[in-house]
Parts: structure tokens; sequence; C-alpha cells
């Protein structure tokens, strides 16, 4: 996974590429805000949010690009905010997390005060990271978004994941497994994951061991490219979350029977 490096409140549009002459050429664009909010003057616990948000910005129709606008911001947060611009739409997610976390401090100060509870270390520190980015690879007019997320409320182990969505580069859609496979297409599929599984875990015996059984099936969480298709199973999704994120890559050439593209 990518890692974020930079702390600092800002937010920063970077420009990936030039479009120059060529208006195919598909350039991107990157929105970028790091911010630390403190919980209260007498702690070290703090809201750490970090935003990386590649998103198009020519090679495609006005009207596509706003399509894979709307659809990789929903991707990212989850919300439908209905605004125009992607940093308009990251801004009101940041504020909408920093409400949360102070009425939550809110809460957690009033209860250890009223019960007279002595906490020591950051114990109410909450990190909230987004990236999401394409991956580079367009396959036969088709375009993968990644968003990987980080999110730790307390608990004893933050929530890792990996969403994957692919788009349709000439109508901005929404490709989805239906899509890409021919019907009756489920129990082939599921097949050939099962057969590169040991390969997605290196061969760990241990962890083979550990996948839940009968639960490996498509789930639509992938991503295309030039080698073929690769789904992503998040923690807990069909193994304890202490494998983390697996990615399952079958290539094109075991695919050809059910294809439809």
């Amino acid at each position: 996974m990518r890692k974020f490096v930079k702390m600092a409140a800002v937010a920063a549009w970077v420009l990936l590429a030039v479009a120059g002459c060529n208006r195919n050429k598909f350039v991107k664009a990157t929105y970028e805000e790091y911010m630390m909010v403190p919980m209260m003057d007498s702690s070290a616990d703090s809201l750490d949010i970090q935003i990386s948000l590649e998103y198009p910005v020519s090679g495609v129709e006005d009207t596509v690009k706003a399509k894979i606008i709307e659809n990789l911001l929903f991707a990212a947060f989850d919300v439908n905010y209905n605004l125009p611009t992607v940093d308009s739409t990251a801004v009101h997610y940041r504020n909408d997390l920093i409400e949360e976390y102070q009425q939550e401090q809110e809460d957690y100060a009033n209860f250890i005060g009223d019960n007279n509870i002595v906490m020591e270390g950051n114990l109410f520190s909450w990190r909230d990271y987004v990236n999401g980015y394409f991956t580079g690879e367009e396959y036969k007019g088709l375009l993968t978004y990644v968003v990987e997320l980080e999110r730790d409320r307390g608990g004893a182990h933050p929530n890792n994941t990996v969403n994957a969505t692919v788009f349709s580069r000439t109508t901005g859609d929404v490709v989805v497994e239906a899509d890409l496979f021919n019907e009756g297409y489920e129990s082939t599929l599921s097949e050939l994951l099962g057969n590169h599984l040991s390969d997605a875990l290196e061969g760990d015996e241990d962890a083979l061991q550990a996948v839940y059984p009968d639960v490996l099936a498509a789930n639509g969480n992938f991503e295309v490219g030039k080698e073929g298709i690769t789904f992503y199973y998040n923690p807990n999704e069909i193994a304890p979350p202490i494998l983390g994120v697996i990615a399952i890559r079958i290539p094109w050439s075991e695919l050809s029977d059910i294809l439809k593209i």
C-alpha cells in the first residue's frame, strides 16, 4: 500500500501530467490535505487527518469526467455530499469528521471527570487516512481507481481496507462483474480464485489454514490491468483480520471461457 509521508495542515493541488497537444491523454491532478486537531490542551491525544485523492482533469469528455469524479468521491468518503468539486467535498468530509471527534472528546472528558478516572497515554487519538489513486493501467478502455483507507477510532487495531472501482473511460460508468463476464460465471470464477489463493498468501500454510471455509467468491471489489484481474478481500472478509487485505490475481488467459470483453 502507499504510505502518507507529510504532516501539515495544508491543501494542495498537484498536477501529475501535462496534456500538451494530445487531447486524448488522460491527465490527473491530486488533492492533498494534512491536518492534526488536538483533543484538548491537557492531552496529547489528537485527530490526524490525511487525504490524498487523484482525479481526472482532462483526456475524457466533461460529462464523463464529472461522472467519474462523483463516483470516486463516493468510494473515498462513503457519503454523497452533492458538491461540485473534489476540494469542496474533501473539506466538507474533514469538517464533519472534526465535528464528530470534538463531540466524542467532549463526551469522553465528561465521562472521566464524572467518574474520577485517571487516564494515561494517548487513549483518544483518531486517525483517518484516505488515499485514492488510479492504478495507471488502462485495459480495453477501462480505468481502475483504488481507495486505501486507514481508520482508527481508538480501538485495539485500525481498520485498514482497500476498495477498487472500475470505470469505463468512454462513458464514466462504473463497471461491475456482470459487464465483464458471461452469465453463469460465478462458479468458474470462484474456482479460479481458489486456485490462486496460495499465490496471494505466498504459500504460507498457516495463513491458508486460517482462511474461512466456503466463503471465497467474487465480491465486486476488483481492479483490472494488463496482466489480469485482481480481487481484494478486506480483513475478516475471507480470513481473520491479522492476515490484512488479501489480493488475488487471475491472469486473463485463464478467464477466456467466461469473458465478455
